[in-house]
């Protein structure tokens, strides 16, 4: 079967692609020094434009320290986001119309 029969037999564009347990697992693997104190929270988008979230961590503190992480990254970014509106320094963001 040459390369063009292979192409024709695999329908790349409806493919879904996931992230590799492997890489999940070094990337988990590089977060601490332990299995007490290691943990990660990875959010990304699909191919389909889906979020996709994955998390792991193998204590509670970890997981409450992840959350609160990400909790206050957002609460930071939207601040930054009201002043850069308040400023006018933006054009990215939309202005609303009175």
């Amino acid at each position: 079967m040459d390369s063009k029969e292979e192409e024709e037999e695999f329908d790349f564009e409806n493919m879904e692609f996931e992230i590799p347990e492997n890489f999940l697992k070094t990337l988990y693997d590089f977060t601490g020094t332990s299995d007490k104190d290691r943990g990660f929270c990875l959010a990304y988008v699909d191919q389909a434009g889906q979020v996709r979230v994955i998390s792991k961590a193998e204590s509670m503190v970890v997981d409450l320290g992840l959350r609160k992480g990400i909790e206050t990254y957002l609460t930071d970014l939207e601040d930054d986001e009201a002043s850069m509106r308040f400023l006018g320094g933006d054009d990215d963001f939309e202005e609303d119309s009175p």
